[in-house]
């Protein structure tokens, strides 16, 4: 059985660039982040999937230094990038991780990928009901769930960020056809803040690394945090996830400018004339959804349904 490391590494980022190669004791973030990745014991190989951007070659560089594989592919089509740096290496299951977590744990992630193992599971991680610090996120995903989400995902925040599609079709939400599991420590440490995206986590982690080193284990950089509550105040409150619902709001804007009803306008002329208010169970009718709305429903699965125009919803009003 194979398993390898993919970490996602690009230059850009609205609210910190270049934040990966910023330096801290004589190292940039990205370097510490692969340091302390490859002593996972678990996994066979760590590719770096960087971006097709000139800054990229700084991360190249830094990648090739520790004697790594480098893949470089679409900035915003992150999906796509993560699977074909994934996709001829005959993995079995492949681990995400991403750099802006520059003190990532080898422990989480072995104990993750022995947890997706032993459990069969298509994907595992502890990042969903979170009680692990944010900057130890871990997702274990078996190459054929990727390659499927890789193939089916269409919204742009599934494009974006990778796993969206995979969680949302898993046990995890209820959904299928992914089995999943998420993984949970024995107590809750999820409001500590050990990533990078803002200048106050970057100061958080100079912090920590110049008083701690960049080898301690992942409760010693909490611990410290938990002594020194000034330290932990700098970016205590700033969103987890931010980018990622950031993009979910964005697919909610796309979703609601669909415009193109010129098979239902069609529809709906005609069907007025045979039936009034356009169905027979007035709840049904056209005009109780003032917003634009489709006439015909052509189809449906699971939650989703189609109009005879081709643009798909959420079926909220459960089949009316």
């Amino acid at each position: 059985m194979k398993i390898i490391i993919i970490t996602q590494a690009r230059y850009g980022s609205s609210r910190l660039p270049g934040k990966v190669l910023k330096r801290v004791n004589g190292k940039t973030l990205l370097q510490i982040h692969l340091e302390r990745a490859l002593k996972a014991t678990n996994a066979h190989k760590l590719i770096v999937a960087t971006t097709i951007e000139k800054e990229a070659e700084q991360i190249i560089a830094v990648a090739q230094e520790l004697g790594l594989t480098s893949y470089q592919g679409s900035v915003d089509d992150v999906l796509d990038r993560f699977y074909m740096a994934a996709k001829n290496e005959n993995a079995d299951y492949v681990v995400r991780i991403t750099s802006d977590c520059p003190l990532i744990d080898a422990t989480i992630i072995d104990e993750v990928i022995t947890a997706c193992i032993k459990g069969g599971f298509d994907y595992c991680t502890n990042a969903i009901e979170a009680t692990y610090p944010d900057g130890m996120d871990v997702e274990v995903i078996k190459f054929s769930a990727l390659e499927t989400a890789w193939k089916n995902a269409s919204l742009k925040s599934d494009r974006e960020h990778v796993t969206p599609y995979i969680s949302r079709n898993s046990t995890i939400k209820r959904g299928e056809p992914f089995k999943a599991f998420n993984y949970k420590g024995k107590e809750d440490f999820s409001k500590y803040r050990l990533t990078v995206d803002e200048p106050r986590d970057f100061e958080v982690i100079r912090i920590l690394v110049e008083a701690l080193g960049e080898e301690r284990g992942w409760r010693d950089y909490v611990d410290y945090l938990t002594l020194h509550s000034d330290i932990f105040e700098i970016n205590s409150t700033i969103t987890r996830n931010e980018g990622y619902m950031k993009s979910v709001e964005q697919d909610k804007l796309e979703l609601r400018s669909i415009t193109n009803f010129a098979k239902s306008d069609e529809y709906r002329k005609k069907i007025h004339n045979l039936i009034p208010g356009g169905a027979h169970t007035y709840s049904k009718g056209d005009d109780q959804f003032p917003a634009l709305a489709p006439a015909a429903i052509s189809h449906g699965k699971g939650a989703y349904v189609w109009d005879i125009d081709g643009n798909k919803f959420l079926d909220c009003s459960m089949g009316l």
